[in-house]
C-alpha cells in the first residue's frame, strides 16, 4: 500500500476514533491520542514489514549457519585433513599510500576482494609500507590488472 494512502487512513481513522470517544479535553485526550499513534505505528510496522524481515518459510533456498559447520566437519572428517589455514598473498607493495588506493579501487571495481596491510618500517614513526594482498584463489585471475596498474603507474625517466 501506498505510504501516502496509508498516512491518510490513519489520520482519519484516527480522527474519527477520537471523534466517536470524545474524551474530555485536557491531559486525557493528549494521552489517548498518544496512545493511538503508538498503536498505529505498531501496526503499521508488523503488517507492513519489509520481506527481508519476514521470517523465512520452509519452502525457500535457505541455509542456517549450524547445517553449514556440520557439512563443513563431515567433509574435512572424510579427507581427513587438519584445519586448512588461506593465507592472502601480498601481490602488490609501497610507501606511497596513494598508489595502493588506487590499486585497491581498480581490484574492487573488477570484483576482486582485496586487503591493504600497513606496517611500521624501522625505527621512524612516519615511514610506513603498505601491501596488498588477495586470497590465494583470485591472485592468478588479478595478475593480469596487478602488471597493467605496475605498467600504467610507471614513472617515465627523466
Amino acid at each position: 500500500m501506498k505510504l501516502w494512502l496509508r498516512i491518510a487512513l490513519y489520520l482519519g481513522g484516527g480522527g474519527l476514533l477520537i471523534t466517536w470517544i470524545d474524551p474530555p479535553s485536557g491531559l486525557l485526550q493528549y494521552g489517548l491520542i498518544g496512545l493511538l499513534i503508538v498503536v498505529a505505528a505498531y501496526l503499521d510496522a508488523w503488517l507492513f514489514r519489509p520481506a527481508a524481515e519476514r521470517p523465512a518459510r520452509a519452502g525457500r533456498n535457505v541455509v542456517s549457519l549450524a547445517s553449514l559447520r556440520q557439512s563443513r566437519n563431515r567433509h574435512q572428517a572424510a579427507a581427513g585433513l587438519g584445519r586448512e589455514r588461506r593465507t592472502p598473498q601480498t601481490v602488490f607493495s609501497s610507501a606511497a599510500q596513494g598508489e595502493v588506493d588506487e590499486l585497491l579501487h581498480l581490484l574492487r571495481s573488477e570484483g576482486f576482494n582485496p586487503i591493504m596491510v600497513s606496517q611500521s618500517v624501522g625505527g621512524s614513526e612516519s615511514r610506513h609500507r603498505y601491501e596488498v594482498r588477495l586470497p590465494e584463489r583470485e591472485v592468478p585471475k588479478a595478475r593480469p590488472l596487478v602488471q597493467f596498474f605496475l605498467l600504467k603507474s610507471a614513472k617515465a625517466p627523466s
